[in-house]
């Protein structure tokens, strides 16, 4: 397939990028990924400081061609500046991929000689690119058992201690939210990977029915609310134990996650989990 262009608002409401009538997105760079990094020369050799992503920018040129370039142009600029946040959308034939961005440089022009607008536009990136397909599951009790509802690549690994095995194909380690319901008391969350222990997160409280733990470790939105039995949420970051690194994510590659609590495994679980790409 051709690869396709759209904007989307934070209502969902898509702006295509791949007509004159609406705007056409030509010649686009900067969908790759660079990288910042130190090195100390040691004798012949460089010893890697750091290495991390740069923020990137997406040049194009947009083109308005119908019988009203100038109208076209300036429906564009008003969808642009209604919003409060804009994605831009990839698609291409390995899928459909997001990627949080802002508008900072669109070039009027005028007509040319083919009497269309050749608009230079330029985009800086707040993310990384992130596929569409929500990776989520969920743990809960039926009759003392548990049911584990999979709807992305994950595996079962050990019942008697409700493990799961997470599969994490994304560039870099993944943030995830969490839902943990009660009834239960003081859950915990613990990542282990090749048999090492990488982060734990502890809730110290008493879930009664009808409450719950909501929890992020996503980039740009990252919180830890207990929700009462009236759905009143309260600032529960305060609480978590500060020996532990709270706010952590997945690493890239297979890891292990327990869900565990003092009265065994809470009520009901719901993981969601962010793989981010650096290219697509």
């Amino acid at each position: 397939m051709i690869r396709q262009f759209y904007l989307e608002n934070e209502y969902g409401q898509r702006w295509g990028l791949n007509s004159p009538t609406s705007g056409l997105l030509t010649k686009p760079s900067g969908l790759g990924y660079s990288m910042d990094a130190s090195y100390a020369s040691i004798g012949h050799s460089f010893i890697r400081n750091y290495l991390k992503e740069k923020q990137q920018s997406i040049s194009a040129t947009l083109i308005f061609g119908t019988e009203s370039p100038y109208k076209a142009c300036s429906n564009f600029i008003a969808y642009v500046n209604a919003a409060e946040s804009l994605k831009l959308i990839y698609k291409t034939d390995a899928g459909e991929y997001y990627r949080d961005m802002d508008l900072v440089e669109f070039g009027k022009t005028e007509k040319t000689e083919a009497k269309v607008l050749e608009c230079p536009v330029k985009f800086n990136c707040r993310s990384l690119f992130y596929s569409n397909q929500v990776d989520r599951f969920v743990v809960s009790r039926s009759k003392g058992e548990l049911r584990w509802d999979f709807t992305w690549p994950a595996r079962f690994n050990d019942y008697g201690f409700r493990r799961v095995v997470i599969e994490n194909t994304g560039h870099v380690p993944a943030g995830f939210e969490l839902e943990i319901y009660g009834y239960c008391e003081n859950p915990s969350v613990i990542v282990t990977q090749n048999g090492k222990e990488l982060s734990r997160v502890h809730f110290p409280t008493i879930l009664q029915v009808g409450e719950k733990i909501l929890y992020s470790s996503v980039d740009g939105n990252i919180y830890c609310y207990r929700v009462d039995e009236r759905g009143v949420e309260s600032n529960f970051s305060d609480s978590l134990d500060i020996n532990n690194t709270n706010f952590f994510k997945l690493p890239v590659g297979d890891s292990q996650i327990e869900f565990t609590s003092d009265t065994g495994a809470s009520n009901r679980t719901v993981m969601t989990i962010y793989r981010f790409y650096r290219a697509v």
